[in-house]
């Protein structure tokens, strides 16, 4: 089974990430516009969309991590 965030969900761990609507679009493949919308209820992001967003961003964690 697939996971779908909620808006608060998406919102909150873009910027727990401290990345901007642009950068998490530009990770995920999408335009602002729809990035904006998911964190609005507008449309809902797809479940790839978000497996992708939190792959990435947890790869950003690592290499921000001293070796």
């Amino acid at each position: 089974m697939f996971y779908i965030p909620t808006p608060k969900e998406i919102r909150e761990a873009r910027i727990s990430s401290d990345l901007t609507q642009k950068a998490c679009a530009d990770m995920c493949l999408v335009t602002v516009n729809s990035w904006a919308r998911y964190e609005q209820g507008k449309i809902q992001m797809s479940a790839p969309i978000w497996e992708l967003f939190i792959l990435k961003v947890a790869q950003l964690s690592l290499e921000a991590k001293p070796v």
